[in-house]
């Protein structure tokens, strides 16, 4: 993905001030000691202030470490350098990784998270993420940027034209955060949320202010489970978030079946690699064996399917880890759903009672 960063005379002298201090934001790995290691066990801690030259030391970073599909990088800051800040949201959204608020705390071998801050220049690295979130008790900060005039024109006098070139050059800032925003995918009334606190100050976004700029994002989550007529029946199903990717169980000929697609690299390509290393898939509460799965890639569009038969356990459906997971591999797309209980008993009774054919 191109640098949206434009040549702006003063980008150097463009911060955000950190809330408190803390010296410049370095990298490290950790693991949270669970028997599965991949991109749910293991996360990058970016801990520290942004500064001019942390993208420079995130990249790399990245050429010395293990990075799992849809790697988490975690982060913990006061904020910083705005070019900084905007850059490193770049990174992360070019590498496809997710990022978190959090505050990582060693124990012994393995690590934890505990209530982190991402606040002012943090917030344009926390948007890069493909999936954004927050541990419980962390939280996000904004407010106005501000220009280091004494390190811009030092002992030199300020005239008029310095004045009209600053707010030209301020002009731009804006337009270049805005721009940032809008292509991670943050809503626009977050520049609002800025503006309401000075340079020297911190608006501390509540869960509505964050659900509505939509900095928390979570594009695998499933919708509430519905129902809609097909052919002579009715078929029950749930999308994500994104609209990308959709669980539909339905009965045919009398018996259960289910069918997921996932639309757009690398869904197809990933899991096609993957298809002779497991033994079952989990869809849903119950666990479908291998040979009896149908795999199709058509362009860019994943389709899997096959029967959904056997007792359904409420209790394994409603606890389990996703609707969609890989049993016997650690390279797993889809085990990062969370299960949407919410209408999928009622929905799916009536898909089994109505056949589509």
């Amino acid at each position: 993905m191109p640098s949206l960063l434009p040549t702006i005379a003063f980008s150097a002298f463009l911060a955000v001030l950190g809330w408190g201090t803390a010296s410049a934001m370095e990298f490290s790995e950790h693991f949270n000691g669970a028997m599965r290691a991949d991109a749910e066990s293991t996360w990058i801690y970016a801990d520290g202030e942004i500064t001019e030259d942390t993208p420079a030391k995130f990249e790399e970073f990245l050429k010395t470490t293990a990075i799992w599909k849809r790697q988490r990088i975690v982060l913990n800051s006061g904020g910083g350098n705005v070019i900084g800040g905007i850059r490193l949201g770049e990174i992360i959204r070019k590498h496809g990784f997710r990022t978190a608020v959090s505050k990582t705390v060693k124990a012994g071998d393995y690590s934890d998270a505990a209530p982190g801050i991402c606040a002012s220049a943090c917030v344009f690295a926390l948007a890069g993420g493909v999936e954004r979130n927050a541990s419980e008790g962390s939280r996000i900060g904004v407010h106005r940027m501000g220009v280091d005039f004494a390190r811009l024109y030092g002992d030199k006098p300020i005239t008029v034209k310095h004045m009209t070139e600053n707010l030209s050059d301020i002009q731009q800032a804006v337009s270049l955060v805005l721009s940032h925003f809008i292509t991670m995918g943050i809503d626009p009334s977050i520049i609002a949320m800025m503006v309401e606190k000075g340079a020297d100050e911190m608006k501390w976004l509540s869960i509505e202010e964050i659900r509505r700029a939509n900095i928390a994002f979570a594009p695998n989550e499933l919708n509430n489970w519905q129902i809609e007529g097909y052919g002579r029946g009715i078929v029950a199903f749930a999308r994500t978030k994104d609209a990308r990717k959709q669980l539909t169980i339905f009965c045919r000929a009398k018996k259960m079946r289910f069918s997921f697609t996932a639309k757009g690299s690398p869904y197809s390509t990933d899991f096609v690699k993957d298809t002779e290393k497991f033994e079952e898939i989990h869809v849903a509460g119950k666990d479908i064996p291998r040979q009896d799965i149908k795999l199709e890639v058509k362009g860019d569009l994943l389709t899997i399917s096959g029967p959904w038969s056997g007792p359904l356990a409420a209790a394994d459906a409603r606890n389990a880890m996703s609707p969609f997971g890989i049993i016997g591999t650690i390279r797993d797309l889809y085990s990062l759903y969370g299960f949407n209980n919410e209408g999928f008993e009622q929905s799916v009774r009536l898909a089994g009672q109505n056949c589509i054919a």
